[in-house]
C-alpha cells in the first residue's frame, strides 16, 4: 500500500461552511487584517482587544485523540474520508473565553433535565417580559 502513495493519514476535518459563507469569512478577514499593507504594520483591527469564546464537547466512552485512515494524501478530504466537525451527541458541554493576555470565565454545562430545562425556559421568559420595549 505504501508503494501505491497510500499511508495512514489524519482525516481532513472541515467545518460546514456553505459557498457564500466561506467568502463572507474571506471578506471579513482582508477587511480586519491587522497587517494591512505589509507583515507587523499594525494598521489593521488590534485584535489584543477582542474577547475570543469557543466551545467543546466532551463525550464518555468515546475515543479521543489520533483518528487515522487509510487514504493518499490528496485523498484526505474526500466524502468518504473527511469528518464533519459537528458533533451531535455529547455528555457536557464546555464554554470559555480568553483575550489578549488574560484568561477568562469558562462554565461546563451537562444534559439537562427536564425540570431544569422548563426552570430555564421560565427565567427566560420572564427576563423578555421585565426588558423595555
Amino acid at each position: 500500500m505504501y508503494r501505491a502513495g497510500y499511508a495512514r493519514q489524519r482525516p481532513g476535518w472541515k467545518p460546514e461552511l456553505t459557498p457564500a459563507q466561506e467568502t463572507a469569512r474571506y471578506q471579513w478577514a482582508l477587511k480586519y487584517n491587522p497587517d494591512k499593507d505589509k507583515l507587523n504594520d499594525n494598521k489593521g483591527f488590534n485584535f489584543k482587544t477582542v474577547c475570543f469564546s469557543d466551545e467543546t464537547p466532551a463525550r464518555i466512552g468515546e475515543q479521543r485523540g489520533m483518528f487515522r485512515a487509510w487514504a493518499k494524501e490528496d485523498e484526505i478530504y474526500n466524502e468518504d474520508i473527511k469528518k464533519t466537525k459537528t458533533q451531535k451527541e455529547f455528555a457536557l458541554m464546555f464554554y470559555g473565553a480568553f483575550w489578549y493576555n488574560h484568561k477568562g470565565p469558562y462554565h461546563i454545562y451537562s444534559r439537562e433535565t427536564k425540570e431544569e430545562k422548563e426552570a430555564a425556559d421560565e427565567a427566560l421568559q420572564q427576563e423578555n417580559a421585565d426588558m423595555p420595549h
